[in-house]
Formats: C-alpha cells, sequence, structure tokens
C-alpha cells in the first residue's frame, strides 16, 4: 500500500514495504528516481540494521554466527503505520520471528516522513528493547533522477558540497568490502564534484571528513536537490556500475561494510552505533529539491534605438513572476511577516524622504515634484530587498489564475503582509515623531504631514477606493517592469 503526504509545496508517496519512497514531486516535476528495471529497481530503500557487504554474507554477534543480506533486511518487509497527518506520516517496524533469526535483538525502528517547507525531513528512530547492547547501522539511500530537465545530460550535472573541505574516500576492494586503505579526495575548489556515468564503474564513491550538505545542480539547469546529514559521517554516491543510469544515489550512513575476508564481529565492529539497554537513537536527514522558483538566468538580448539591452518577453516576465509567487506564498510565517515589516519600513521613508523634500523646496509645485521623485525610491528598497509589499504582491493573482497557487496561500500571504506592512509604517513613524523630525522647517514637516493625514481622512470612500486602485496599479507595473 502506497501513502501521500503533501503541503503547498511537495507531494511525497510512500510505500510501507520498506517504508520506501516512491515518489518526490515538486511543481509537477519527479525528482526521485522512477525504480526502472533496466537499471536499479529500488528507489530509496532503507539501510538497516547493517549498511553494505558481510563476508560470505555472515557476521558474528556474541560470538555466534548469523547470516544477513546486503544492507540488511529492513528495506524488504511491510510496516505499520502509526501516525498520519497532512503533511507528516510515521512507519513502524518491530522485530519478529523472522528478523530475530538474522539480528537476535529486539527493538522498535521508526521511519518518519515529515515536510517542511519545501524539503522533507526523513528520521529514523531506533529503540533497543534487548536486555544487552544493540549494535546496528543505518542509511539512506535515495536515488535522484539526472537530467532533473529536458535538454541536459547527465555529464552537465555535479555535486557541490556546503562548504569546503578536504574528504577522504574509504577505500574498498574490487568486491566491495573495505580495503583498510584510505585516499584523499580532492573536489573543485573543496567543494565540487562532477559526474560522469565512468566514475562508478568500480561502484559506489563513499566519503568521510566531508561537509554535512550535498546539492545536485547544473549551471545550465534550475532545478537542484539538496541532501543534508548532519549527524551521519559516511556518504555513499552511487549508481548502477558499468552503465549510463539516469539516476545518481547521495546515501547519508551512520557506518560502513565488512572488511574484505573477515566475517565481523559486531561488538568489535568500531563505526557500529551502540545502544545500550533502553535507550533510543535517532538520526534526521533531510531532502530539499527546488529549482522552478530561480528565475531565468539570461534574458535574451533586445535592440533598442541602436543599443542592445538584455531584456524578458511579457510571456517571459509573467513566468518570473508565477515562479517567485510560488516562493511567497511557501515562505514562512515569521520569515513573511519580518520582510513585510522591513518593506512598511521602506515605504514609510519614501514617504519621509518625499515629505522633506516637498517641504524644503519654497515653490509648492515644485516641491510636489521633487517629493513623486523621491517616494519611487521606497519601492526600490522593497524590491532590491527582497521584501514583502501588499500592494506588490496583489500581482499574485497571476499565479493564482495559472493555478500554480491556492486561493488560500494568497490569502494568507495578503494578511500576513499587510499586518507586517502595518506594523513597519508604525516603526517608521514612531521614529520620526520621537526623533523630532516633524519639527523641521519651523514645524513645516508637522504642518505638512497633519494636512495630508486629515486630506486622506476626510475623503469619500469612493473617491479612495479609487485612487487606492489606481495607485496599486502603478505600484504592481512597477513591480512587473522590475522582473523584466
Amino acid at each position: 500500500m502506497e501513502h501521500q503526504i503533501r503541503n503547498e509545496s511537495i507531494q511525497i508517496t510512500i510505500s510501507d514495504v520498506g517504508a520506501e519512497l516512491q515518489s518526490i514531486k515538486k511543481d509537477g516535476t519527479e525528482y526521485l528516481w522512477n525504480g526502472d528495471e533496466t537499471y536499479w529497481k529500488e528507489r530509496s530503500p532503507l539501510l538497516f540494521p547493517y549498511v553494505g557487504r558481510f563476508t560470505e554474507g555472515k557476521y558474528l554477534l556474541e560470538g555466534k554466527e548469523y547470516e544477513m543480506n546486503i544492507h540488511g533486511f529492513a528495506r524488504k518487509l511491510s510496516y505499520h503505520v502509526i501516525c498520519k497527518e497532512e503533511d507528516r506520516i510515521t512507519f513502524e517496524l518491530r522485530d519478529n520471528e523472522a528478523t530475530r533469526g538474522m539480528y537476535p535483538c529486539s527493538f522498535i525502528l521508526q521511519v518518519s516522513y515529515e515536510l517542511k517547507g519545501q524539503g522533507i525531513a526523513v528520521t529514523y528512530s531506533v529503540s533497543n528493547c534487548s536486555k544487552g547492547t544493540m549494535y546496528f547501522g543505518i542509511g539512506g539511500h535515495p536515488g535522484f533522477m539526472v537530467p532533473l530537465e529536458e535538454g541536459l545530460e547527465f555529464d552537465d550535472y555535479y555535486l557541490e558540497f556546503g562548504g569546503v573541505a578536504r574528504p577522504e574516500r574509504i577505500g574498498h576492494t574490487p568486491a566491495c568490502f573495505l580495503s583498510g586503505v584510505n585516499t584523499e579526495f580532492p573536489l573543485e575548489d573543496g567543494k565540487k564534484l562532477w559526474l560522469s556515468h565512468n566514475m562508478f564503474d568500480d561502484d559506489a564513491i563513499v566519503l568521510q571528513n566531508m561537509a554535512d550538505e550535498v546539492t545536485l545542480k547544473s549551471d545550465k539547469g534550475t532545478r537542484q536537490v539538496s541532501v543534508s546529514y548532519p549527524n551521519m559521517p559516511y556518504l555513499g554516491i552511487w549508481h548502477a556500475p558499468k552503465t549510463r543510469a539516469p539516476y545518481v544515489c547521495i546515501e547519508p550512513w551512520t557506518s560502513l561494510p565488512s572488511r574484505q575476508d573477515v566475517v565481523e564481529e559486531f561488538k568489535y565492529k568500531s563505526d557500529l552505533i551502540r545502544l545500550a539497554a533502553g535507550e533510543q537513537s535517532v538520526h534526521t536527514w533531510e531532502i530539499e529539491p527546488f529549482g522552478d522558483g530561480v528565475f531565468l538566468k539570461i534574458p535574451r538580448p533586445q535592440t533598442t534605438g541602436g543599443r542592445t539591452m538584455n531584456l524578458f518577453t511579457p510571456a517571459e516576465v509573467a513566468k518570473n513572476y508565477i515562479a517567485a509567487g510560488k516562493g511567497k506564498v511557501r515562505t514562512p510565517v515569521p520569515k513573511m511577516f519580518l520582510l513585510a515589516v522591513l518593506a512598511g519600513v521602506f515605504i514609510a521613508m519614501g514617504g519621509i524622504g518625499a515629505t522633506t523634500a516637498a517641504v524644503s523646496v519654497p515653490l509648492p509645485s515644485v516641491g510636489k515634484l521633487v517629493g513623486a521623485c523621491v517616494f519611487p525610491g521606497g519601492l526600490t528598497m522593497v524590491l532590491l530587498a527582497g521584501s514583502e509589499l501588499f500592494t506588490g504582491n496583489c500581482l499574485l493573482t497571476i499565479p493564482l489564475l495559472e493555478k500554480e497557487i491556492t486561493a488560500a496561500g494568497m490569502a494568507k500571504n495578503w494578511v500576513v503582509v499587510y499586518l507586517g506592512n502595518f506594523a513597519g509604517s508604525l516603526l517608521a513613524a514612531a521614529g520620526v515623531v520621537f526623533s523630532h523630525q516633524v519639527s523641521l522647517f519651523n514645524n513645516g514637516m508637522a504642518v505638512s504631514v497633519i494636512s495630508t493625514a486629515a486630506g486622506k481622512c476626510s475623503l469619500p470612500f469612493g473617491d479612495a477606493l479609487i485612487k487606492g486602485i489606481l495607485c496599486n496599479f502603478l505600484v504592481c507595473i512597477a513591480v512587473w517592469i522590475s522582473f523584466a
């Protein structure tokens, strides 16, 4: 049976067999490998209670020999759903007679998927229900489509790590067991690893001492996938060896395979987790697909008046704003509110500057012209800072009409941003009052501010509404132009 969870940004599907991800969709694009048996029939298996191969398919625990297949048994068993909400789900697997024949420990394994904004948090929780110490490894094995968009090739992509590092490659034998010889694995600029099919001819690349985040990306496209693994010390990178498989696996692990020709005793294998009786071990890693929210990088050249300028066509402007609009409605509410407060301050500062400039000019008509030239500085600050302005966000009707966002998402953005703009304008007004700026020009500032406010408050409702619509129209046009 398959289960779906979703939020406004992303939708994922998980099977109760192996609690395995089956699909990651964002903006209609599938990011997870599709399980084509030509290359690899799995998609995102869970590796437990061991990562990798066993010598002769065997291991020892307290001197007793057990048999287990590569990557353990958890990926092939059925799980029970113990909790499900719209944007999160938790699966559970408990030991049984079959598992105890391969692994003589009593345990509870819970696998949780939670959608957080545009990302997916995957949490593994292992509880030791045995009377003695439990030894195990655990890891993820998600595959991602490469390329992620039409017109690109596998070799156009690279993995970019989240920080400069000097990782080591864990040495493996031709049979994919530990060789005991690790080597430095230099990255381009300390961060970048270009993909090619032949890099996997000897099977997986396994790293340690690398940054705890990596992004699959191409400079020729916009779609990317980021994987972060803050408390998992090893990273496997793989696709089916000696093939041109159109995917790559990015695998965060807590432990490593067995040594060549050594039947490992679990209690002496140093990289395994040691969990005391009654204790719990929790590991979380995250996947974040993104890219449709990134603007087109290179506008097409347009020749105007003998000069060449880079401009988007109207259709491209609309596409860019739709992408931006989707990002706006998905912004977490606290961040959305703070960006709206900033916009309120910026617009208020534009108004303060315009009033100051107008009052300082003796001729009223010239003063109004000067003020009108100064006021757009407020909107310029809003656009350059990426803050949230209610009047400009009325353009969210474009992605709404294109069915790229929901009415509820747009309404949430409008309410939060309106309140934030109001709060920001109050902060700016308080700054003007308590800094005594209103007393400038022999109280000319105070007279101008009060007369302007009185005039606005005395407008008939119809006049105020129409003037507000016309003003908002101009702001929306300015925002539209800024996207060109």
